[in-house]
């Protein structure tokens, strides 16, 4: 991540839990967001929601601009079989 990629969304970040601590405990109170109703604690899992969303497409970008370079992220195909055995052996 670059320097002013990491500052821009190191300054929203701020600006959400500025507006946060406004609300203070009335996280049922009502705010409009794109002109719908929302209360903060929907609005909040909205706006969580919309960070996951954009994470899918950096990660789908990346993955395509890589190609053959790509290291997955979770567990590779087809090796969920493995990956189970060696957690059920660390566990039991």
């Amino acid at each position: 991540m670059t320097d002013t990629l990491a500052e821009h969304y190191l300054g929203s970040a701020a600006g959400e839990f500025r507006s946060l601590k406004r609300a203070g405990e009335d996280l049922l109170r009502t705010v409009v967001i794109r002109g719908e109703p929302h209360t903060i604690v929907a609005a909040v899992n909205r706006q969580l929601a919309h960070y996951g969303q954009h994470a899918g497409q950096i990660v789908f970008l990346a993955k395509h601009l890589r190609s053959s370079e790509w290291k997955t992220l979770s567990i590779p195909r087809g090796s969920s079989e493995a990956f189970n055995r060696k957690v059920k052996g660390e566990r039991g």
